[in-house]
């Protein structure tokens, strides 16, 4: 049985240091996602740096989104900007945050079928050292968060 932490990434290198350093005794594999473009559609630098995280680079699976997901609404475009509505701008961030996560799947190549995945904000790190992954019959576990 293994473990994958997915978490996406934007440019919290600090709070994604210490996810690494609480999780990395109960963790084997971190997948990380983090998008070309932020959630309100501005083109961005990729900020992850691998190099940056030596101690867990055997265990890292980074995946770079390269680009939108198809579904994106403009409701018009000028001088080759798109432009959104205030209410596409917001289902559009919504689609944004769902396709960035959705990309995390590709990091679970290696999963076999009694591997746990589990997803959370890098601000929200599990308590695994809580929860015993060996005896957990439902194969389903949640976290609560304070």
């Amino acid at each position: 049985m293994k473990v994958f932490d997915c978490t996406t990434f934007f440019n919290e290198n600090l709070m994604l240091d210490i996810r690494f350093n609480i999780l990395d005794k109960f963790v084997d594999k971190f997948v990380i996602t983090e998008a070309l473009f932020s959630h309100s559609g501005v083109k961005k630098k990729l900020n992850f740096n691998i190099n940056n995280y030596r101690d867990f680079k055997k265990k890292i699976i980074y995946i770079p989104v390269n680009n939108e997901p198809n579904d994106i609404i403009y409701d018009s475009e000028k001088n080759n900007t798109k432009i959104e509505n205030n209410s596409n701008a917001r289902q559009n961030a919504i689609r944004r945050i769902a396709y960035q996560r959705d990309k995390l799947k590709l990091g679970l190549e290696e999963a076999d079928d009694e591997d746990y995945v589990f997803y959370s904000d890098n601000d929200e790190i599990p308590k695994y050292e809580n929860i015993n992954l060996e005896k957990n019959e439902s194969k389903l576990v949640v976290f609560k968060q304070k």
